[in-house]
């Protein structure tokens, strides 16, 4: 049983993390690559909603994700009795980061979309004053910072759950 539990909560963590890393590293970087902008004839439009539609998805898998760590977290620490201080951490920066997840995918966002509908999706020829862009920048760059405090957080989950010495379960 603790296997089952250790290999469902590190499975939660690494899609998690795993879909943090990829839609910043890759995803994003891809849909607004110069192929994809001379494609659209350098109108963001339809990028911004593949952007908002992967992002979308993204909170979904964190907020199930993050569910799921807490929850094994703490039915493996009630069957060891051992390092509650260790349970604490990870379960705290776990509801840190499901509270960062949600207030991003469920305040920040649909202002974000907001201003995009404003402007009529596309934010190109705007220049930099323009209010909606303006506020949608500052936005956005509220909610990547914010993301990248998700990830620092689940990196000390991975820290915490790394130096775990649980006693194996004996009842399978």
């Amino acid at each position: 049983m603790v296997a089952f539990l250790r290999s469902l909560r590190l499975l939660s963590l690494i899609a998690w993390m795993g879909g943090i890393v990829f839609f910043g590293a890759i995803a994003a970087p891809a849909i607004f690559s110069p192929q994809v902008l001379e494609m659209t004839q350098g109108n963001t439009r339809i990028p911004g909603i593949i952007v908002g539609l992967c992002l979308t998805r993204l909170h979904w898998v964190g907020l199930g994700c993050g569910i799921v760590l807490a929850l094994t977290t703490v039915l493996l620490y009630q069957r060891s009795h051992r390092n509650r201080l260790q349970m604490l951490a990870i379960v705290s920066l776990t509801a840190l980061m499901l509270c960062l997840t949600m207030y991003i995918g469920f305040h920040i966002m649909p202002l974000m979309e907001h201003d995009r509908q404003l402007v009529g999706g596309d934010f190109t020829n705007l220049p930099l004053t323009n209010p909606e862009r303006a506020d949608f920048d500052r936005l956005h760059q509220v909610s990547t910072r914010l993301e990248q405090i998700v990830l620092l957080c689940a990196l000390g989950v991975t820290l915490a759950m790394a130096s775990e010495d649980l006693p194996q379960d004996r009842t399978v």
